[in-house]
């Protein structure tokens, strides 16, 4: 039983190396498409919209010209657009918000040109939207530093990641889809073509004459696959990470 079921699975490997066609969809397209993608979106990619809850504790003048500032800096879409809506920062925020805090005594150290800290929230499990908008406060306090005082950056900004998640840049959030693709091209795909062509072929009626059963040769097919989807993956992943330079975070745990 054991060595009918290893000379099926090494005959199916076999026959699947030698369909240029299979190996061609499954090996190398993700990466013609990887590329393309790279090409046509680059490393960052088209960011949707956030929504972004300000709580302003001091409540001056200066402060509101910094909130004004955030919600200017969001309705221009530049480089993302975002909802701006006022909190209260009570509870924790979604991890879709990202959450910007003007502290008390915002004014009174803007005003003797010491450093106060805004401090921004966001959570890198609510996607790559709110990766890029918590970096939009680095470039909008530094115009606002230059407008307000002439002191050296008197306003500082303080990022917390209030998630325990690392950050998935966009370009990994692409190679996972071109790496699900190429498992269904290596998997489903060729498992239903190599069925219906064996099918067409009396392959089947063959194989019942064997002392064998069904689920045996069934076993060996999709066992096969998954070998190759097991190369593939790491084929794709190991490409990406030293063809297209991406910063795939490539250890036995993950």
């Amino acid at each position: 039983m054991l060595s009918s079921f290893a000379v099926l699975l090494v005959n199916e490997i076999r026959t699947l190396l030698r369909a240029r066609i299979s190996l061609f969809w499954i090996f190398v397209f993700p990466f013609f498409f990887l590329a393309m993608m790279l090409l046509s979106y680059g490393r960052h990619g088209a960011f949707g919209s956030v929504v972004v809850e300000v709580v302003d504790l001091d409540k001056t003048e200066l402060s509101r010209k910094y909130i004004d500032d955030v919600k200017a800096t969001f309705a221009a879409s530049d480089p993302i657009a975002g909802t701006v809506v006022v909190g209260n920062g009570g509870r924790s925020p979604s991890t879709e918000v990202v959450r910007v805090t003007v502290p008390q005594g915002f004014a009174v150290a803007v005003q003797q040109g010491k450093r106060v800290p805004v401090t921004v929230h966001y959570d890198f499990a609510g996607g790559i939207s709110s990766q890029v908008a918590s970096k939009v406060f680095r470039p909008l306090t530094i115009n606002f530093n230059a407008q307000v005082s002439a002191a050296p950056m008197p306003v500082a900004v303080q990022f917390e990641n209030s998630g325990s998640r690392s950050a998935l840049e966009f370009s990994l959030y692409m190679l996972t889809g071109i790496l699900v693709m190429s498992m269904m091209t290596a998997g489903m795909n060729s498992t239903c073509i190599a069925i219906a062509d064996m099918r067409e072929r009396n392959t089947f009626k063959f194989m019942s004459m064997l002392p064998m059963q069904p689920m045996t040769y069934l076993a060996a097919m999709l066992l096969a696959r998954l070998v190759i989807i097991f190369i593939a993956s790491f084929t794709l992943l190991f490409g990406a990470r030293y063809v297209f330079d991406l910063a795939v975070p490539i250890d036995a745990r993950r």
